[in-house]
């Protein structure tokens, strides 16, 4: 006796099949589909024997092509029905209740169109026949589709969409709970139609399969039409599922026909992903031992993990997909040992080995050697962190966050405050990790320079306009060579803005060259390290905003000239607050207080028993915010006394960033305020900016100079300053009542434009960075 899912995935396969029939029709040949069946079958055997039905779940029944002008037919076998889940008695109800709907009246055939016989046990579904509108002569080019072949093409996508609708039309009562099911279900028998490299460029790359689509299979030449119209049609079908329960509208080329839009509520997509790509390995990667002398083979449930690990590390190094993203695709240990469970429920599972080293096995099953090649098995003998390593990825952790564990049994009362405040984040077997913004070149696998990457001398005499730094201006020099090789000259740029030229006449100078350089790079057609070399230029030259007079053409790199305006528009309101004073009556008593605020955040309280400091605290407490966020460890995870080191770590990373604010805070109260009043007034009014310039000058030179710092990703070092400019503000409120209401709204102003210019130039700072790593790697790949 079937269960409901199989019942309602053989319908909603069958029903789809024959919408598909007339799509690959050799009448057809203006498709890219159907002139490579034209060709296989004319070049095939005229007669080509029927398949023989097999046992296994796996494989399907092909009828003989009994002319070259008849559609390819195939047929699905059915699922041994042992394998039931009663686990899910909704999904169960759900699709055999919905799948008892999809009867109807059967529009009326043709008489060159075949109809199709189902088995006897299977009920009668309506089929749909498709004028053919798709009517071209067959020297027409692959690339040269005409508007009625894409008309009918969408017309058949619309039908499979209305078909998928019509069968589960209580998707919604699938959740994140039970969605794993659903997706078994389906891949259970029709997997093997899915080639692994094609559904993983579905799922991360391109979710809609079209004719030209890089996600259609690719004919090989010992495989039969029917073979080749199967994996098509089930890629095609797994985008409908992946739109729908992607809750949006199935693609731009379909228009449904009816007002609900297909959705599935209540499911994080993310998670669908990695769950469907992980179930389709699991299915590929091994198969059940039939032979009854074949029992005895088995194979670990540690081995299973990296194999499946291996195979998504050569799926996303195929891809080419981003280093952030990538990262988050593998599942943890125990969501893939349970997703086992659910594939195969009356799996036997023991252990085996000898006594103290035995290991976890599945019996009864072994390798599929199609994919799991040698060169997988000779991976899987490494341990997991050298697999990590040898796949250029050991400091991104997959494993989930709970192997976080406790500290020794009499650990310091500071290390049990880091521990408690690890173990306080919330558990999950698979944590979701901070990726790459859009419009950003910052990336997660990005760290500051060992250089001092300062962007300014520090050393400098009054009234005078500071140097660059050494590792500015041989940035500059590289990139302005690079735009030389693009007859785009910046050499007079760069001695006006040196000389303090900045406007010719009364037109101003950048924004003239900016648009005169953009143009002569698109009219070229520059690579876009090229458009990349001059932001860095212009970015570093000039403190104020480009006219985005070019920001909606998209013949280049827009999203690299968005990032450009965004950095500049930073620096023009870094510059507008740097402008901001303080009253004179007020700002000796308002750089004071600044000092006294950092003086007292910087110092352990007597009555507390871990020695930690109120900044020591906030900064762990948003080292550990990060680590969880960005999934990173600023530790080996290969060493001895794993948590251990990790709490010293962390503490050292505290105790780094409080020492240079300590620093900041002596400098700050150096600061003179006994001058004569005019001198008073031209320099020592903007306090906010003078503790701008110390902290900038400490974070460089001090924070960024210790090695374990280095370790940390941008992301990662912007938040924690982030969140202490936050913290810093919030305990300044606290005496507010005890000051004069005047007094109280100028240190209000302070901490707030002193923490805003800090923020913005962290994020000035860490785009730099990015942009210049960002064409290092490109350089290096040249």
């Amino acid at each position: 006796m079937k269960n409901g899912y199989q019942q309602g995935f053989e319908k909603i396969w069958a029903s789809s099949e024959r919408r598909f029939e007339n799509l690959y029709s050799v009448e057809n040949s203006n498709s890219v589909i159907g002139q490579e069946l034209q060709v296989a079958r004319e070049t095939s055997p005229e007669k080509r024997p029927a398949r023989s039905k097999q046992t296994s779940s796996d494989s399907f029944d092909s009828t003989s092509i009994s002319n070259s002008t008849s559609p390819c037919r195939f047929s699905v076998e059915e699922p041994d029905s042992c394998s039931t889940h009663s686990h899910n008695p909704c999904l169960h109800s759900l699709i055999k209740t919905q799948c008892s709907t999809n009867t109807g009246s059967i529009p009326s055939q043709s008489s060159n169109t075949p109809i199709r016989t189902d088995r006897a046990n299977e009920s009668t579904t309506p089929d749909v026949h498709l004028q053919d509108h798709m009517a071209s002569p067959p020297s027409v080019k692959n690339s040269e589709i005409s508007s009625q072949g894409t008309t009918k093409e969408y017309k058949t996508l619309n039908e499979t969409t209305e078909a998928f609708k019509n069968s589960t039309l209580q998707l919604g009562r699938i959740n994140a709970h039970n969605f794993s099911g659903f997706l078994v279900e389906f891949l259970k028998s029709h997997h093997q139609h899915i080639p692994l490299d094609n559904l993983f460029h579905l799922l991360y790359i391109d979710s809609d399969v079209t004719f030209d689509s890089s996600v259609n299979p690719t004919m090989s030449t010992n495989e039969t039409p029917e073979i080749f119209e199967s994996k098509h049609k089930g890629l095609k079908y797994c985008s409908t599922i992946l739109q729908t329960f992607q809750n949006q509208p199935p693609a731009p080329c379909i228009k449904s026909t009816s007002e609900e839009n297909l959705s599935v509520p209540s499911v994080n997509f993310h998670e669908l992903l990695r769950t469907f790509l992980a179930i389709k390995i699991l299915f590929a990667s091994v198969q059940r031992v039939g032979a009854s002398p074949m029992k005895h083979l088995s194979v670990s449930c540690e081995e299973v993990y990296k194999v499946y690990y291996i195979l998504c590390q050569k799926l996303i190094q195929k891809s080419g997909i981003s280093y952030s993203i990538s990262g988050n695709i593998v599942l943890g240990h125990s969501k893939l040992g349970k997703l086992t469970n659910l594939i195969y429920p009356n799996i036997v599972k023991k252990r085996l080995g000898k006594r103290g080293k035995s290991k976890s096995h599945y019996v009864g099953f072994t390798w599929n050697k199609s994919l799991v090649d040698t060169d997988v098995l000779k991976l899987i003998d490494l341990g997991l962190p050298q697999i990590k390593e040898y796949f250029g990825h050991s400091h991104i952790k997959v494993e989930p966050a709970s192997s976080f564990h406790r500290v020794g049994k009499k650990p310091q009362e500071a290390q049990k405050r880091i521990s408690r405040g690890i173990e306080a984040q919330p558990r999950r077997d698979e944590p979701a990790v901070c990726g790459k913004p859009v419009h950003s070149y910052v990336d997660l696998s990005f760290t500051y320079p060992y250089s001092d990457c300062s962007p300014r001398d520090w050393e400098t005499t009054p009234n005078k306009v500071p140097d660059q730094a050494p590792w500015v201006i041989d940035n500059l020099k590289r990139s302005v060579a690079a735009l030389c090789e693009h007859d785009v000259g910046l050499e007079q740029l760069i001695l006006d803005f040196k000389a303090g030229k900045y406007y010719d006449g009364n037109v101003a100078i950048l924004p003239q060259a900016a648009c005169r350089a953009i143009n002569v790079l698109r009219e070229a057609s520059s690579e876009k390290e090229a458009f990349m070399h001059f932001y860095l230029v212009s970015i570093k030259l000039c403190e104020t905003r480009l006219d985005n007079e070019y920001t909606h053409c998209g013949s280049y790199d827009q999203v690299s000239l968005t990032v450009f305006i965004k950095v500049l528009r930073k620096m023009g309101s870094v510059i507008e607050m740097s402008s901001c004073k303080i009253k004179a009556d007020y700002a000796e008593g308002v750089l004071s207080e600044m000092v006294r605020v950092l003086e007292m955040s910087g110092c352990a309280s007597p009555e507390s028993f871990d020695s930690l400091s109120p900044l020591e605290g906030t900064y762990i407490k948003s080292i550990i915010l990060s680590m969880n966020a960005y999934n990173f460890k600023p530790v080996d995870e290969n060493a001895k006394a794993s948590d251990k080191s990790l709490t010293d770590a962390i503490s050292k990373l505290a105790k780094t960033f409080k020492d240079s604010d300590m620093v900041t805070k002596d400098s700050m109260s150096r600061i003179n305020y006994h001058e004569p009043a005019q001198e008073l007034n031209r320099i020592n009014l903007d306090v906010p900016f003078q503790a701008f310039k110390l902290g900038v000058r400490d974070f460089h030179q001090r924070t960024l100079a210790e090695p374990l710092v280095m370790k940390l990703p941008i992301p990662m070092i912007s938040f924690i300053m982030l969140h202490k400019t936050h913290r810093m503000q919030y305990a300044s409120f606290r005496d507010f009542g005890n000051h004069d209401p005047d007094f109280s709204t100028e240190i209000f102003k302070s901490w707030w434009v002193f923490s805003s210019m800090y923020q913005e130039y962290m994020s000035i700072c860490s785009e730099i960075v990015s942009l210049i790593r960002s064409l290092e790697i490109a350089s290096i790949k040249k």
